[in-house]
């Protein structure tokens, strides 16, 4: 009889340390990703302290002169084109702003559509008279810097390198074609630094001169007649630029 009524209580002790054992199985198996969870969250702690470090990086610009010597050339000239030899002195303010001030003396060259006028109609034109040219100019430029970073050469080296945006007021000489004097010319262009080390670098640049000019005069009973209008000048060419002083570290 004593067997008999032992067998329900072994029976129970039974289930319930089945019941325990199935209840250690579910937390162990809900520990592991709250474990995971909590790697998780050091991991990505770790990564926010990392973006909040302060990354440097080499201003090329920031508090720099910069001395330049220009070769270019007028673009889409339909009589006569300018070659301007410009030197041109930068005051870097910051890495992302400065002032430049550009001067320039241009040589002048006939298109072949200008020298078969002459040849065909020799009594319409008064020779190199008759097409606009630009001797000299002067101006003031804003220059801001937004892109900058470094271009990669096959992995082996790094160039590095901007763009700016100009905007100024230049004064431009005009002769020929009934025109004689200097022309206020408001501008707006782009250039870009390509370096080749801490103080040297090829510069590119394109600049549009707005101005009042005509760019032929021909002859009507005898007399010179031009008809001047607003229009665009672009110029475009290579430069090379020296700057002085030593790069400045900063933080992006």
């Amino acid at each position: 009889m004593k067997d008999q009524s032992s067998l329900p209580s072994l029976l129970r002790a039974k289930e319930l340390t089945r019941g325990l054992s199935i209840l250690l199985v579910i937390f162990g198996t809900l520990s592991v990703p709250s474990e995971s969870l909590a790697e998780k969250q050091e991991t990505m702690q770790k990564r926010l302290e990392k973006e909040k470090t302060v990354r440097l990086q080499k201003l090329m610009r920031s508090g720099r002169t910069e001395l330049s010597l220009a070769l270019g050339s007028s673009l889409g000239d339909a009589y006569r084109r300018n070659h301007p030899i410009s030197l041109t002195a930068r005051q870097h303010i910051s890495d992302s702003f400065g002032l430049g001030l550009t001067v320039f003396y241009a040589l002048s060259s006939e298109t072949s559509l200008a020298e078969e006028i002459q040849r065909v109609r020799p009594n319409r034109v008064q020779g190199e008279e008759s097409f606009s040219t630009i001797s000299l100019g002067a101006g003031l430029d804003a220059i801001y810097t937004p892109v900058h970073g470094k271009l990669s050469l096959l992995g082996i080296s790094a160039i590095r390198y901007d763009l700016s945006l100009t905007g100024g007021l230049h004064f431009l000489q005009v002769s020929g074609a009934e025109s004689d004097g200097f022309k206020p010319a408001p501008s707006v262009g782009l250039s870009g630094h390509f370096f080749l080390d801490q103080q040297l670098a090829i510069t590119v640049f394109f600049k549009n001169f707005i101005y009042s000019y005509a760019d032929h005069s021909v002859l009507v009973a005898g007399s010179p007649n031009a008809d001047p209008s607003w229009s665009l000048h672009s110029f475009g060419g290579l430069a090379l630029s020296f700057f002085l002083g030593k790069p400045t570290i900063g933080s992006e």
